[in-house]
């Protein structure tokens, strides 16, 4: 009798390490899949959101929520061919703009709502930058060398003659 119920303990002992460690290993598998993000200063967590929440090359053109999109902004963007952006958590933000061989760097104020980025220098003169479009875009790489996805969103304006479009791009195995 003590043999089957030690035998039983061990056993079920056995099942549930085995479980913890497939449980974990699926985890950090889902993590890992995400092999390299532009701007590399974008959380993984804020990745796997877009990758999780976004359909595949479709294009959006109305917002749902304005609080989750104001948090996807969060971060380091891209703005193509001349510069970057950054929006911070405290409603700050920093860019820098290529103009022929020099860099200027511009910093203020920015906030979000009506589906509308406003920017601001002083706090007093907002420019508004209305989101007309956004994107996750998706294609395999030759080779069988992974999946590049582009997550990109379109204003009606150029932002400070930068790009009308900022992007985040991170590369799958």
């Amino acid at each position: 009798m003590r043999k089957s119920v030690t035998i039983r303990l061990i056993l079920l002992f056995s099942i549930v390490i085995f479980s913890f460690s497939l449980y974990r290993s699926l985890a950090i598998a889902e993590d890992q899949e995400i092999r390299k993000i532009t701007p590399k200063e974008n959380s993984l967590e804020k990745i796997l959101f877009i990758k999780n929440n976004f359909d595949k090359n479709k294009v959006y053109t109305s917002i749902e929520d304005e609080n989750a999109f104001r948090n996807i902004l969060i971060g380091v963007w891209d703005a193509r061919p001349h510069g970057m952006i950054e929006f911070k958590s405290d409603g700050r933000f920093e860019a820098q703009r290529l103009d022929d061989k020099d860099i200027k760097n511009l910093s203020g104020f920015w906030k979000f709502g009506d589906g509308t980025l406003k920017i601001s220098h002083d706090k007093k003169n907002w420019k508004n930058y209305k989101v007309k479009e956004y994107r996750l875009s998706f294609h395999e790489l030759r080779r069988n060398r992974g999946t590049v996805y582009g997550f990109s969103i379109g204003f009606d304006n150029m932002i400070w003659e930068m790009s009308e479009y900022i992007t985040i791009d991170f590369y799958t195995k």
